[in-house]
């Protein structure tokens, strides 16, 4: 995991600046030159267009902060513009990034989550160490995002043919399934991330273990934020199912500790 010192948000315009003169390739494999900058403006020329076509600066700046936000970005036009292929493949050339076929996104490797950034943000602020930045959603994000992991993980339950009561408000875990002869202690993880770590209270662990094999984790990724509005929507998710669900050691990674000072 990266140091959030390493995380800086780069700025489009200097990035560009470097790129200038340079032949970069787009996630289909088809050249995008970078000819030249016109103030918030970068000229860029294409096979169909080699003597360039104008994409405003601030479409790339919009990729940089998505990706640097959230972990990852989808490149397709209704996120990135219609020049998302040129941003998509300005994104790569930045240290760390790649491209992935999730379907077609970019992908910043080793960052951390919107929710292990919160997580690190309330432990630091909780040992006297409050960080100056966050990289975590805010209150209502979370609130959407929790909201629509929760909608999806129950249809997929209920077309199971369980029956499900959402018992999260009161208990260690989200939801108690149950069919004839069969109950579920059901743990639900929603992000906006690609889903490769998630946080765990003690408590969650402790159950989890405990109540072994009857235990599942459904992981909703890849929840998508739409924050144009007044109030944050929440939408699509794809589903990670693990059952019985074994809460191993060497996938666990303390991030605080409780020290007693008297022995």
């Amino acid at each position: 995991m990266r140091d959030d010192d390493d995380l800086r948000v780069p700025d489009a315009t200097t990035v560009l600046r470097g790129l200038v003169g340079q032949t970069i390739d787009t996630f289909t494999g088809l050249g995008n030159a970078v000819l030249e900058l016109r103030g918030d403006q970068v000229l860029v020329g294409t096979r169909r267009t080699p003597g360039g076509a104008l994409v405003p600066v601030a479409d790339v700046q919009h990729g940089i902060d998505l990706l640097f936000a959230h972990g990852s970005v989808r490149i397709t036009p209704d996120v990135l513009g219609g020049r998302s292929t040129f941003v998509g493949a300005v994104l790569v050339t930045l240290p760390g990034v790649r491209f992935t076929d999730r379907p077609v996104f970019v992908e910043l490797t080793g960052h951390m989550t919107p929710e292990v950034a919160d997580a690190l943000i309330e432990i630091e602020r909780a040992a006297g160490r409050p960080r100056r930045t966050g990289r975590g959603l805010t209150q209502p994000e979370k609130t959407a995002v929790e909201r629509q992991a929760m909608v999806l993980a129950t249809e997929y339950l209920v077309a199971l043919g369980w029956a499900v009561e959402d018992v999260g408000a009161t208990h260690s875990y989200d939801i108690h399934a149950t069919r004839p002869g069969e109950h579920l202690y059901v743990e639900v993880k929603g992000t906006t991330s690609n889903g490769d770590e998630v946080i765990l209270t003690k408590n969650e662990v402790d159950l989890m273990r405990r109540v072994h094999p009857h235990s599942m984790l459904i992981v909703i990724h890849d929840i998508h934020l739409d924050r144009t509005g007044t109030k944050p929507l929440a939408s699509g998710g794809t589903r990670t199912v693990f059952h019985p669900w074994d809460v191993r050691d060497e996938q666990l990674t303390p991030m605080s500790y409780r020290y007693r000072t008297v022995e």
